[in-house]
């Protein structure tokens, strides 16, 4: 899943943290059921953007007996900025600084990855400093472009998919490109930028880090558009996204339409 996971390191085999209650008959997904699992709390669409924001924190351990709840809150806000850029931003709050908390997403190609890495094991490579990595399939190319944490690192890593007897199944791997902060503490922060693009061109955006009183986020540049984008680093979900070009300041929208429940 293209969340994050959050793994107890004293666990031998993590799950991400995640419950997982099955499959839902007519009339089970309720508030305060197992399947109540995310709410969403913001959604707006423009012309020149679409943004939701939600609280993912109910599918985390809430529902898995004998274990802790491994997250005291997670929050997810995404915007797709007209073409072709999405930016997603994360704020994990853990019950415990001393668990692993990784951003994830998948692949079926092995992306390409900028810089040199550490070759952890032959399914693993690690590279330090959060650089950007480049998606390909078919004839479309999609840019990562990781903006927090700003001491991070990037691993990837080849999932092998097997048949019930642990026959490796080449068709069925997958590639995982896990970002996690360097040091562990009890809040982590993921801020990342997402271009999509054509594998014969594939897209080169300018992306800087940018904070603005209680504030973080991005100046992103890509295809003569200018993106500045900005969510609140603590309290309550929301910021604000401008839309210009070159020399253009664009005008900034708040984003504060909230969903009445």
């Amino acid at each position: 899943h293209n969340v994050v996971a959050v793994d107890d390191p004293d666990e031998p085999a993590g799950d991400g943290g995640q419950h997982r209650p099955g499959m839902p008959q007519l009339g089970d997904v309720r508030p305060g059921t197992v399947f109540d699992t995310a709410d969403v709390l913001a959604y707006e669409s423009t012309p020149e953007f679409n943004y939701t924001a939600a609280d993912l924190t109910g599918a985390y351990g809430k529902w898995r007996y004998g274990h802790p709840h491994i997250i005291k809150r997670y929050y997810r806000q995404f915007l797709y900025l007209r073409p072709d850029t999405f930016v997603v931003f994360d704020r994990v709050t853990l019950t415990d600084p001393k668990y692993d908390c990784k951003w994830l997403l998948h692949a079926l190609n092995k992306p390409a990855v900028d810089g040199e890495g550490k070759q952890m094991t032959d399914l693993v490579t690690r590279y330090v400093g959060a650089p950007q990595a480049l998606l390909e399939q078919g004839e479309g190319a999609l840019r990562m472009v990781p903006v927090l944490p700003e001491s991070a690192v990037l691993t990837l890593r080849e999932v092998q998919g097997k048949h019930q007897d642990d026959k490796i199944v080449p068709e069925a791997t997958i590639w995982q490109l896990e970002l996690e902060q360097e040091k562990k503490t009890g809040e982590r922060s993921f801020l990342v930028v997402l271009v999509a693009g054509q594998k014969e061109a594939p897209p080169t955006p300018q992306v800087e880090l940018i904070r603005e009183e209680d504030r973080v986020g991005a100046d992103i540049t890509v295809g003569g558009q200018r993106f500045r984008v900005l969510f609140n680093e603590t309290g309550e979900m929301g910021g604000s996204v401008t839309v210009g070009g070159p020399g253009v300041a664009g005008q900034k929208v708040e984003l504060v339409r909230n969903i009445v429940q």
